[in-house]
């Protein structure tokens, strides 16, 4: 509903700040909706970045949704209104996948992916969204405080949320919800602190209206926003579970708990990132305490596992494995990896096949990775004899050491940040022990934190809860979030692939938010042409929750759970 508060915003700014518009004001104050998301997530820190794109992919779900029950309309003979100045609910749905994904091709391409847009038109949306941006900031500029400016001196009108009457039970359940969490009158605060208005107060009214719909009046200058149309989204959503509920015999299969690590493994931190296993053309095995990595396929590929969230400060660490290779002839190298691209490199010391030992950055070519050379050092001992790597930080400087003795050093600025880990490059085994982490400045290892003191947690939402949220494409996935009493929590997740994924860790209750700190998950890594990478845990929830009639608990602003 966010995303119709938009629309109708836009319809009111056109009208209040005499804003032209070239084609369907109804596509146009859509494109605002989705511009005012966008810029918004561009702005925001990276989990409120990501707390708005969900909310915008579900309001396109919502058009989605409501084509589906137009195709079963039209399926019994009813006539499509070709005269309505809305553009098709279908048509709706994809204008804005097209300008998410413009916005950010890089990370956006599954949704072109799972939404089957012909590659065609998402190469159309590259260009669609740069359009979009500068129109709306053309249009808009003096009309708002552009990000880090002062806000210009003078009497400037503004928009004021209120409460009409809610006659039904649920209009008047919608408003307690909001008057606890803020809702609309958060947003329109927020909104009156850029906007630049023309002197006045124009209401933004949510009531019960006896019919579902949302508008503005130009006549009366106001925002209506009727609860019934929640209603009918509601509606929709609820539906939508039941078909799905219905489709898996009514409950997700019973999950697994989380997949242990392997016993006897000495890897240091890096232990609970490893998993035996299979994974692209690298398999995966502990043995006598060793972690080994085979590849026999695919001699060009690099895997790399690296672990972050270290109590040792980074620029000061010291940290090592030992190594030995089974070498074939599409060998690379092993040895450590450091750093990532985020950090602002991604760095490997290898122990190569071909006698030297070298310091490598990652380079990324297009879609591809390359490994550049910075600097190699001969070494006497043959290559697929048994060593040991280890690298001491001193800031943006690192000394090299091979089985104890110092070979060498460089200064870099992507250097002693990032995370830290092993990695293989090409076909071969390459076996890894006793990886370790110590901090140069001391030279022992850190030793573990001490436990945090018992949160505080609301036991009437302990148990487990199912929800079963839609991606851009509208298919399901059931999410089982169980609280135990104890603290703990398990998240398990069906995806749409048929990937079962699990993340767990403890759980906390304040001032009606409920925390969720991820300690661990299952799976731990992804694998792809280019190599092997950890997935990042997901980050820490702090979201409002609240128990509801009937077994329910809504987390956050769209997740709504059934109790079992």
């Amino acid at each position: 509903m966010v995303f119709v508060f938009l629309h109708e915003l836009g319809h009111a700014l056109i009208d209040l700040l005499d804003l032209p518009t070239v084609g369907k004001e109804e596509d146009v104050v859509d494109e605002f909706a989705t511009w005012v998301f966008l810029k918004g997530a561009r702005e925001a820190d990276p989990q409120d970045a990501e707390v708005a794109i969900e909310a915008l992919l579900l309001a396109a779900e919502s058009w989605r949704l409501l084509w589906k029950g137009t195709e079963a309309e039209l399926k019994r003979g009813k006539a499509l209104p070709w005269w309505d100045e809305h553009s098709l609910d279908i048509q709706r749905y994809y204008n804005i996948l097209c300008l998410i994904y413009g916005s950010n091709p890089g990370r956006s391409w599954p949704l072109v992916v799972r939404s089957e847009m012909p590659i065609e038109r998402a190469r159309k949306c590259e260009h669609e969204w740069p359009q979009k941006e500068k129109a709306w900031e053309r249009l808009l500029a003096g009309k708002y405080v552009p990000e880090g400016q002062p806000r210009p001196p003078g009497e400037w009108g503004r928009f004021v949320f209120l409460y009409g009457e809610a006659r039904s039970e649920f209009g008047r359940q919608l408003e307690e919800g909001m008057r606890q969490t803020g809702g609309f009158a958060q947003i329109v605060d927020a909104l009156n602190e850029v906007l630049l208005l023309p002197p006045g107060e124009v209401p933004v009214i949510g009531k019960d209206c006896g019919f579902a719909n949302a508008y503005w009046s130009s006549s009366e200058k106001k925002i209506v926003l009727c609860w019934e149309m929640f209603r009918f989204f509601l509606d929709a959503y609820v539906d939508e579970l039941k078909r799905t509920a219905a489709g898996q015999g009514g409950e997700p299969p019973a999950p697994p708990g989380p997949a242990p690590q392997p016993a006897g493994l000495e890897m240091g931190p890096l232990g609970p990132h490893l998993r035996p296993g299979q994974d692209g053309p690298w398999s995966f095995a502990a043995e006598r305490g060793a972690w080994i990595a085979r590849n026999t396929s695919n001699p060009g590929n690099l895997w790399r596992i690296r672990a972050a969230g270290s109590e040792v400060p980074a620029g000061r660490r010291r940290f090592g494995v030992g190594l030995e290779m089974v070498a074939d002839q599409g060998t690379r190298g092993a040895g450590l990896a450091l750093g990532d691209q985020e950090s602002g490199g991604a760095f490997y010391l290898l122990r190569t096949a071909q006698g030297p030992l070298e310091l490598l950055r990652e380079v990324r070519e297009g879609q591809s990775v390359a490994l550049a050379t910075l600097q190699r050092w001969p070494l006497a001992s043959p290559p697929t004899a048994p060593s040991r790597l280890e690298l001491v930080e001193d800031g943006q400087a690192v000394e090299i050491l091979v089985d104890g003795r110092s070979v060498g050093g460089l200064r870099d600025p992507g250097l002693g940040r990032g995370p830290i880990g092993i990695a293989a490059w090409g076909t071969g085994t390459f076996t890894f022990r006793g990886f370790f982490l110590a901090d140069a400045a001391v030279g022992r290892p850190t030793p573990p934190p001490a436990l945090a003191p018992a949160p505080a947690l609301d036991l009437r939402i302990a148990g487990t809860w199912t929800a079963w949220p839609a991606d851009a494409q509208g298919r399901r996935t059931t999410i089982q979030l169980q609280l135990l009493e104890d603290g703990r929590y398990l998240e398990t997740s069906w995806l749409p692939t048929g990937l079962v994924q699990r993340v767990w860790g403890r759980w906390r209750t304040a001032n009606s938010r409920l925390g969720l700190q991820p300690e661990g998950q299952d799976p731990w890594q992804s694998c792809g042409p280019q190599g092997c990478w950890p997935l990042p845990l997901p980050r820490p929830v702090d979201l409002v929750y609240r128990p509801m009639a009937g077994g329910a608990l809504q987390i956050g602003p769209h997740l709504f759970y059934r109790g079992s």
